[in-house]
C-alpha cells in the first residue's frame, strides 16, 4: 500500500483550520478526547485506546509531510493510510495486541488553526457534540 490521506468522515470534517486540543483523561495514559471547536459548534473526540498522540504548534508544524501526500478530498481530517509513524510502531504490535486486544493501528489527522493533532488508535473514536 502507498501512503495516502484518505477524508476521515466528521461533522467538522468540511471546517477549515479549527481551534483543536487534547485533553488528556485523568488516571489513563490510553484515553484522550480531542475538542474540536468550530464557529457555533464544539465536538469531542474520544479516543479509547490511543497508543501515542502528538499536539503540534500549526505555526511550526512540518505541513511539508502532508502536503506531499495524495488526498481523497479536501478537509481538515484524515486518516493518514502507511503512515510512517504506524510503521514505527508496527515493531511493537504484539504489545499493542496484548494490551488492547487489537493490532490494527490507524494514525489520526485534525489540521487546526491552532494546533495540529495526530493520535495513533486501535480503535475508533466517537464524535459527539459537546
Amino acid at each position: 500500500m502507498v501512503e495516502s490521506l484518505e477524508v476521515w468522515d466528521t461533522p467538522f470534517a468540511s471546517k477549515r483550520f479549527p481551534s483543536v486540543n487534547i485533553e488528556p483523561a485523568k488516571g489513563s495514559v490510553a484515553e484522550i478526547s480531542v475538542r474540536v471547536r468550530c464557529r457555533g459548534a464544539t465536538y469531542k473526540v474520544q479516543f479509547k485506546f490511543a497508543a501515542s498522540f502528538k499536539c503540534t504548534d500549526e505555526s511550526i508544524f512540518p505541513v511539508d509531510r502532508f502536503n506531499r501526500l495524495p488526498r481523497s478530498g479536501d478537509s481538515c481530517c484524515y486518516l493518514w493510510k502507511e503512515s510512517p509513524w504506524c510503521r514505527e510502531f508496527g515493531e511493537c504490535l504484539a504489545q499493542v495486541e496484548a494490551t488492547y486486544g487489537c493490532s490494527t493501528l490507524r494514525h489520526y489527522v485534525i489540521l487546526g488553526g491552532d494546533n495540529v493533532v495526530e493520535v495513533l488508535a486501535v480503535s475508533n473514536p466517537t464524535v459527539e457534540m459537546d
